[in-house]
């Protein structure tokens, strides 16, 4: 016996809005606090501002999204969601976007991010779309490094960050269908 239990993966719904929000600003603190300036992590790392997003997004998701925890031991510890695309360039009806992947930091390295953007991919995929973005910080080469390694590819399309337009986010896509 012993070593980590196996995380489990379900639908998220309204009483999971403080956990969400907990591991959303964790991880954001954690992955983000040497690349973004302490204003902009104040914003985005906010407890209280991620409590309101998920608790208003878990009541009234936007149209085909959805989002999923992932438990350990009875405690969320990522959350992933997943919708059409959100980009101006892409056929809502035929592209997928993984919105937003968060691991609480005490869990990094355990596979939860994996098994949450593996989770992701078979809804996309489950919808019948041919392919799957996903937007992440340009500077940030562990979460680049993450999704590269999960078979994600560069598409070339870049954005400045909602949050500081001196930061470019940058765009990764994977096919979902087999041929063209």
């Amino acid at each position: 016996m012993g070593g980590t239990p196996e995380p489990s993966i379900r639908s998220a719904d309204g009483p999971d809005a403080e956990a969400l929000a907990g591991v959303h600003a964790r991880a954001s603190r954690a992955a983000f606090s040497s690349l973004v300036p302490a204003d902009v992590l104040t914003r985005i790392a906010s407890v209280e501002a991620r409590v309101e997003l998920w608790t208003e997004r878990l009541a009234a998701p936007p149209l085909g999204t959805h989002a999923y925890v992932a438990e350990v031991a009875g405690r969320i510890v990522g959350l992933v969601d997943v919708g059409p695309s959100r980009d101006d360039d892409h056929d809502p009806g035929a592209v997928g976007e993984v919105g937003v992947l968060y691991v609480d930091p005490a869990h990094w390295g355990r596979g939860i991010g994996r098994e949450l953007l593996e989770h992701a991919v078979d809804r996309l995929r489950s919808r019948g779309l041919a392919s799957a973005t996903l937007w992440t910080l340009a500077t940030s080469t562990r979460t680049r490094s993450f999704y590269e390694w999960a078979g994600w590819r560069l598409d070339g399309a870049e954005r400045p960050l909602l949050y500081d337009a001196s930061l470019t986010e940058v765009r990764y896509e994977l096919p979902l269908r087999d041929g063209p």
